[in-house]
C-alpha cells in the first residue's frame, strides 16, 4: 500500500497530497483547484501545437524513414503529433510555432508525419502515388493554416494547382474542410485553377455540396470562370 501512495505522489508531481488520517487525496493549495476548475486551459492549443512541432522537429523524428510506418508502437505520441498539429495550430499559433511548422513543411515531403497523414487520407481516397509524396502547401491547406499557406504562396511553396497523391489540389482540400478564408486566399491568386478536379473528377462545387459548404459554394459560385455542369467521372454534378 505504501508503495502504491509513493507512486501516486510521485505521479501526482508535487501537486497532491494524501492526509494519513483521513485517508483523502487533496490538492497542495487552493489556487490550484481554482486553476483547475476555469472552463477550458488557457492557451492549451498554442501549447499543444507548439510542443507537437517540437518534437516533429527533433533531429531522432526527422531521422526516421518516411516510407516506414512500422513498429511505432514505442512512438505513441508520434502519430498523435502528426494528425493534429495543424488543428491546434489553426487555433492558435505562436511565433515559435510558425518557425517550426515552417521547418516541418519544408521536409514534408520526405517526413514520416506526412506518411502518417495521408495514411489516413488514404483510407478513404486511394493514393495513386507514394505515401510520402505530398506537398507542404498541401499539408498547410489541409489543416487549414491561412497565414502558413499565405507565407508558402509567397515564397513559391509549390504548384497551387498540382494534385496530391491522394488527387486532391490544395484547394480541393480547404473546400472540403469547409475553410473559407484559405479558399478565398487561394482564389485571389492569377494562376488559380477553380476549375481543376481530383483524380476521379470530383469539381470544388461537388465536394463543397458533398459535405455541405454552403459558405464555400457561394464563393466558387460567385465567380464567373467556374462551370457549375462540369460533371465528374460518373457523370454526376454537384
Amino acid at each position: 500500500m505504501f508503495s502504491k501512495e509513493l507512486g501516486f505522489l510521485s505521479a501526482g508531481l508535487g501537486l497532491v497530497a494524501i492526509d494519513a488520517e483521513t485517508s483523502t487525496v487533496r490538492l497542495i493549495h487552493y489556487t490550484l483547484q481554482e486553476y483547475l476548475s476555469r472552463p477550458g486551459m488557457p492557451d492549451a492549443h498554442k501549447t499543444l501545437g507548439q510542443t507537437c512541432l517540437a518534437y516533429l522537429n527533433y533531429k531522432q523524428v526527422k531521422g526516421l524513414p518516411a516510407k516506414s510506418i512500422s513498429n511505432l508502437g514505442d512512438m505513441p505520441f508520434l502519430k498523435y503529433s502528426s494528425l493534429h498539429w495543424g488543428n491546434h495550430a489553426k487555433v492558435k499559433l505562436s511565433d515559435p510555432a510558425k518557425l517550426l511548422a515552417t521547418e516541418l513543411l519544408d521536409q514534408a515531403s520526405n517526413h514520416i508525419s506526412a506518411t502518417l497523414l495521408v495514411e489516413q487520407l488514404s483510407g478513404f481516397h486511394p493514393c495513386s502515388l507514394p505515401y510520402h509524396l505530398w506537398p507542404s502547401l498541401h499539408c498547410a491547406s489541409y489543416f487549414g493554416l491561412t497565414n502558413i499557406v499565405a507565407a508558402l504562396i509567397e515564397r513559391g511553396g509549390g504548384s497551387i494547382n498540382q494534385r496530391d497523391c491522394v488527387g486532391f489540389t490544395p484547394l480541393i482540400h480547404v473546400v472540403r474542410q469547409g475553410n473559407e478564408a484559405v479558399v478565398q486566399l487561394l482564389l485571389t491568386q492569377d494562376d488559380i485553377n477553380p476549375n481543376k478536379s481530383d483524380n476521379t473528377g470530383n469539381t470544388l462545387l461537388w465536394w463543397a455540396s458533398f459535405h455541405g459548404r454552403e459558405g464555400v459554394a457561394e464563393l466558387l459560385l460567385a465567380r464567373d470562370d467556374i462551370n457549375p455542369d462540369k460533371p465528374n467521372s460518373h457523370g454526376e454534378t454537384q
